[in-house]
């Protein structure tokens, strides 16, 4: 008869099958590695949850990790609940499809989108962070990260950017060098950065140095600054000077060609369109963005724009240090969303740009 393995035998083949050291897997559990090293010599058995995590992880069943009398009397227990509860959930399901038909009503009525914006910072001995802003409507949800000075002085520093879950659980949203510039952008429901255990109130950025592996984390301190604002205006394109709202139509690639696009050879859903500004347009999430180069000579300043749900951003970068020096948020009605810097009324001109370009592309949309 063949020997039954043990757990910490089971986890520790599973482990090595796929090619996992045992801080990998304490990585994807957020537990310790000797925690693991506990679990594979036996000293400590797994709890239920974390066998149930390390099932699916190694794409196994639970029962095939443990097969105990305690371990069967679960699963045995939790599918009949599962019977049990097969009636409650046809109800639950008649209930949300009746909500879903009173959303989409109140959709249709509604004209307007409502957003929220929060304006983020960190001030610290080693790091101070500024114009952070996240800003979440119906239908997107983004969050710019904004300029990072860097007070320790070391360039290698790594960036992580992690969210600690409603659930308890942390996140790790991003990672890459301190000096980027970034931007997440996703449509409600997709889930990849903001999923419903996202909580902006618990948000952490941590900085690693790679040459003796220190880490600093840092909370970004964020303030609502609106709440329900109609910044939105879903009317025909043309009406008082207003652009019409993109994420109600939907782009061909003609549209964009006729417009001197060119189809890019290593992604098939973006467009670029070369010059001074330059322009680039991406099927797959409907987003248009721009850049114009030395807008100021003397100062070596290139702006970067982009046209996303409505909102038109504005980032003014200076090319000598590598920094963001400001963000700038217009809706699309070449109205200031809020008045983040003293300077943001002298870039409407660019939000004007980029409104005429994203016209073109839509009058030749409808032809």
């Amino acid at each position: 008869m063949k020997e039954q393995k043990s757990i910490g035998q089971i986890i520790k083949q599973q482990r090595q099958l796929l090619g996992l050291t045992q801080e990998d897997l304490s990585n994807k559990l957020f537990v310790s590695r000797q925690t693991i090293s506990n679990w594979e010599s036996e000293k400590v058995k797994p709890d239920y949850e974390y066998i149930i995590k390390l099932s699916k992880i190694f794409n196994i069943s639970v029962e095939q990790i443990d097969c105990s009398e305690e371990e069967k009397n679960k699963i045995s227990l939790k599918k009949t609940k599962g019977k049990l509860s097969k009636v409650i959930k046809i109800f639950i399901s008649a209930v949300i499809l009746l909500l879903l038909v009173i959303t989409i009503l109140l959709l249709i009525l509604i004209d307007t989108n409502t957003i929220e914006v929060y304006v983020g910072n960190i001030d610290s001995d080693q790091i101070k962070m500024s114009n952070t802003i996240f800003i979440k409507t119906n239908e997107k949800i983004s969050l710019y990260l904004g300029t990072i000075l860097n007070r320790t002085h070391d360039d290698d520093l790594i960036l992580s950017i992690y969210s600690k879950q409603k659930d308890g659980n942390l996140k790790k949203i991003v990672q890459g060098t301190y000096r980027e510039n970034y931007e997440l952008s996703e449509y409600t429901g997709y889930n990849e950065y903001f999923d419903d255990n996202f909580d902006i109130n618990n948000l952490f950025i941590e900085l690693e140095n790679p040459k003796d592996e220190t880490k600093l984390n840092f909370k970004i301190n964020f303030v609502k600054e609106n709440r329900k604002t109609k910044l939105f205006y879903k009317k025909e394109a043309g009406a008082e000077g207003e652009v019409v709202a993109k994420d109600d139509l939907e782009i061909i690639p003609e549209a964009l060609l006729k417009n001197d696009y060119k189809q890019q050879s290593h992604d098939k859903k973006v467009f670029e369109k070369q010059g001074n500004p330059s322009f680039l347009y991406d099927t797959s999430i409907n987003d248009l963005n721009g850049t114009w180069y030395n807008v100021d000579k003397e100062h070596n300043i290139d702006v970067y724009y982009k046209y996303s749900n409505g909102v038109v951003s504005v980032d003014v970068h200076n090319k000598d240090t590598n920094e963001f020096l400001f963000t700038c948020f217009f809706n699309n009605k070449r109205e200031e969303v809020n008045f983040y810097h003293e300077s943001c009324g002298n870039y409407v001109n660019y939000v004007d740009l980029i409104l005429e370009e994203f016209q073109k592309i839509v009058d030749a949309n409808k032809d």
